[in-house]
């Protein structure tokens, strides 16, 4: 039988008449069945195991995981034009993740939501007998990032002297990974890993006539996104990828060298503030050169490889 309705309806027949909620058992009882039977078919008692086997005993519990499939069942139906939970797949369960991230909500929120979605493989499988392990896949995809996000929600998470940081960090290609990543605006996967096959050489910035050194990447979701930097950065990187044949830096020493100089300052912001910072420092030079605000908004979200609007505003609020 096929889910219809609204994604509201259609999350909340997943919980009822597709079995996920039993009000009046016990869940420690359910918890302890399932891994003695996981035991006796010789498969290990993982959470993820667990999960899919286990179903929801409370009422309030259960709403809140419908909600979260139904804010994921519209964002997919605006984004992909999904109409059905059924069709949900790891793209679009990663990409919604990635939009909750990039709108800077709280660690412990963004583990919530995962823990929701990947209990919808679950229901689904449930449903309609089908395996769905592309949307624990999808959820899997974002564990890195959700791992970076802020301890707790802010309004903006740019940091207060992005360059000073910058500066003091360790010699060699940590420092220019640092530079590339502050004076471009890229993600940390996307500027830690630079081929000479992504080097475009040095041009004009067309919205401020000033010389750049660019490179292509391949963003999330497999946008394709163009890096600008200071042509002096550039040579750096071009000198980097001569010796070596590849610029590479581990995101994990990367990360703990920002995370020493930071300090406390890095725990609600990550490397990811240093993305906040190049958007409003873009918006800025935009603007100066005689864009409105608007028209500015644009091109950084362009810039930046944006799906939505609404989070280069985000970024930029108050700015």
């Amino acid at each position: 039988m096929a889910l219809r309705g609204s994604f509201a309806q259609q999350s909340w027949a997943l919980m009822t008449r597709g079995g996920m909620l039993e009000v009046g058992t016990s869940k420690g009882v359910e918890r302890e069945e399932t891994k003695a039977k996981l035991s006796a078919e010789g498969r290990a008692a993982t959470s993820q195991a667990i999960a899919v086997s286990t179903v929801l005993h409370s009422p309030d519990t259960a709403k809140d995981y419908a909600s979260t499939w139904k804010l994921l069942g519209e964002y997919a139906k605006e984004t992909f034009g999904i109409k059905s939970l059924e069709k949900i797949t790891g793209e679009h369960v990663a990409a919604y993740l990635d939009f909750k991230h990039e709108c800077g909500q709280a660690k412990n929120t963004l583990e919530s939501k995962a823990s929701h979605i990947g209990k919808l493989a679950a229901a689904l499988e449930r449903w309609n007998g089908k395996n769905y392990d592309t949307i624990r896949e999808g959820v899997e995809v974002m564990r890195p990032t959700i791992a970076e996000a802020p301890e707790k929600a802010l309004a903006d998470r740019a940091y207060a002297d992005p360059k000073a940081l910058v500066a003091m960090l360790p010699v060699g290609n940590i420092w220019l990974a640092g530079k590339i990543l502050q004076e471009s605006g890229v993600r940390i996967t996307e500027g830690t890993r630079i081929a000479a096959s992504q080097l475009r050489g040095v041009s004009t910035d067309r919205h401020t006539g000033k010389e750049v050194g660019r490179y292509e990447y391949i963003g999330k979701g497999g946008k394709v996104g163009m890096a600008t930097m200071s042509v002096e950065t550039y040579r750096e990187l071009e000198k980097a990828i001569a010796e070596k044949g590849t610029f590479e830096v581990r995101q994990d020493s990367f990360r703990d060298a920002l995370k020493k100089i930071a300090g406390a300052e890095y725990n609600n912001r990550s490397v990811h503030g240093i993305r906040y910072n190049y958007a409003q420092a873009r918006l800025h030079e935009l603007q100066a050169h005689g864009m409105s605000r608007d028209q500015a908004k644009a091109v950084v979200s362009k810039e930046m490889n944006h799906e939505r609007p609404e989070i280069t505003e985000l970024y930029c609020a108050g700015k």
